[in-house]
């Protein structure tokens, strides 16, 4: 570390010196060798790991000859539309799935007595309808010197009359289905048609006001015979205590009486009971 002013002079005295140009050559050249140390690591472990690589490949190929050997290869044969294999000398069927071959009558057989390694699938096949395996594809072995058979070849069975008369069979015995829809009724509330099941569609909103009252909605002022018990008793005491009141009075009682009319429908209204 250096200490100094902290202005631009000193900064500039300081960076004239020989010992900062000296520390900045230094450090210049450690960021260099450092620099080509770590190239020179990554190249020998870049090396290293295409060492190993190319040992492994060379192994894994020298397996795969081995079990090729051991194995065999299917080779395909457009003469008998089978895949041979020399080795074990059986042929393979791609629709059957079924193998033909052995000494000394050969003969159909699904699982055929050679190593595991040897059966279609698992060991090496070239050419014919099937794709071809990832690995590079070996020499196609002649079958110039296979040995003959007391029994031929048969030829390639479709498999589509199979399949029509299998299709016949169980469309034959097959019966008319009928398709049932089971109906099942809900129950009911008994008090569905009032209370908090159903509101009354017409009539006077509320417990108080008369609810499930059937009918149109009328005010409930001089002459509604509508309402609680005794409405009518009330509807005469009304129409006497009209008699006595002022004409400014009875105008304030009818607005009174429109205005409870408005306030009933409005709340009828929101509710949807009109």
């Amino acid at each position: 570390k250096c200490w100094m002013n902290d202005n631009k002079a000193a900064r500039m005295n300081h960076e004239r010196g020989f010992g900062h140009k000296e520390n900045l050559a230094r450090k210049i050249r450690d960021m260099a060798r450092k620099a080509d140390e770590d190239k020179r690591s990554k190249e020998r472990a870049t090396n290293a790991i295409n060492k190993i690589e190319d040992e492994a490949r060379k192994r894994f190929e020298a397996d795969q000859a081995a079990a090729e050997r051991a194995s065999g290869t299917w080779v395909w044969d457009p003469d008998a539309m089978y895949y041979y294999n020399e080795k074990y000398r059986w042929y393979y069927d791609v629709e059957t799935k079924w193998y033909f071959g052995g000494e000394p009558t050969p003969d159909w057989a699904e699982h055929p007595p050679i190593p595991s390694n040897a059966l279609f699938g698992v060991a090496k096949h070239v050419g014919g309808p099937l794709p071809q395996p990832d690995a590079k594809p070996a020499a196609v072995a002649s079958t110039s010197g296979r040995p003959a058979t007391t029994a031929a070849v048969p030829a390639r069975v479709s498999l589509a009359s199979n399949v029509a008369a299998a299709t016949a069979a169980a469309t034959a015995g097959a019966k008319d289905v009928q398709v049932v829809k089971k109906v099942i009724e809900l129950p009911k509330h008994p008090l569905l048609s009032v209370g908090g099941h159903k509101g009354p569609e017409l009539g006077r909103v509320g417990a108080a006001k008369g609810v499930g009252l059937q009918g149109t909605l009328a005010p409930t002022g001089a002459g509604s015979a509508a309402g609680k018990p005794g409405a009518a008793g009330a509807g005469d005491k009304r129409k006497r205590d009209e008699k006595a009141l002022t004409p400014e009075e009875a105008a304030f009682q009818a607005k009174r009486e429109a205005a409870r009319a408005r306030v009933a429908q409005r709340t009828a209204q929101g509710f949807g009971y009109l």
